[in-house]
């Protein structure tokens, strides 16, 4: 069982916020040994933190919800869809087309380009 487990009524404090009660010990989870500890960590700061997530995620494949998640976060943290397109291009040779390809639907949807 994950810690802090239980059926408590206690609201997650992440993204989730309407998951089903027995989900919820999952967003706390996610909340305090994931999120919190890897923002909390010195030596980057939360603008290359998000760029960081945004390209481990996308080099993950399969993580579409959580990429998208990540461009609106890496927007409202100050950075941009220059930067994200950026990091793409980076990971391109690595990762290969389609996984780059699915990173840029992520980047399109949530930060579309200026008309």
């Amino acid at each position: 069982m994950l810690p802090g487990s239980s059926t408590s009524s206690r609201s997650p404090t992440t993204s989730s916020p309407n998951a089903p009660a027995d989900a919820q010990r999952f967003q706390r989870f996610l909340s305090a040994n994931c999120h919190g500890d890897h923002y909390t960590r010195p030596g980057c700061d939360v603008q290359q933190r998000e760029l960081i997530t945004f390209a481990l995620l996308v080099a993950l494949g399969g993580a579409d919800s959580q990429v998208k998640a990540h461009v609106v976060a890496n927007i409202t943290v100050g950075n941009n869809r220059a930067q994200l397109l950026d990091v793409l291009t980076a990971l391109l040779p690595q990762i290969g087309c389609p996984r780059t390809l699915d990173g840029l639907a992520q980047v399109d949807t949530a930060a579309p380009a200026a008309s």
